[in-house]
């Protein structure tokens, strides 16, 4: 377990018709996020998206069935730089973080751009058993 999941709550567990689009799921063993929940005779049906590897996953539940939700950790850190594939980034409280890799996807590539460009942005990184990604790039704020 790394420094950034230190204060990691554990997993909870809940019923199937508590949970909601956009929230937290797992499926086969796998963090996902919800992105439909619909109903079919008399059950559950999920569609979500892997955290980490953004594969689509479906389950068909019971309403009553019990569901864990995964102890996801994240953090908006700013990029400092990129060296050998891996992001270094630092919190606003000074901690840097130099072992999270630059995604191989729509969002690394976004990541570099604004890199190479020198602008400042906010990298949002989550942890999830062990497990931690960039998962999306925004600008950073400009301060007055």
């Amino acid at each position: 377990m790394s420094a950034f999941e230190a204060d990691l709550p554990l997993p909870q567990w809940v019923e199937a018709n508590i949970l909601y689009v956009r929230g937290y799921m797992v499926i086969n063993g796998r963090p996902c996020t919800i992105l439909k929940k619909s109903t079919l005779d008399g059950k559950l049906h999920f569609v979500a998206r892997d955290l980490f590897t953004g594969q689509k996953l479906e389950a068909t539940l019971a309403p009553d069935t019990s569901v864990e939700i995964p102890p996801v950790i994240r953090l908006e850190l700013a990029l400092i730089e990129i060296e050998d594939g891996m992001l270094h980034l630092a919190d606003t409280d000074g901690s840097y973080k130099d072992d999270v890799r630059l995604p191989d996807n729509e969002i690394g590539r976004k990541i570099r751009e604004f890199y190479e460009a020198e602008t400042a942005v906010n990298v949002t990184v989550v942890a999830v058993n062990g497990e931690e990604a960039a998962i999306a790039v925004e600008k950073a704020p400009l301060w007055n």
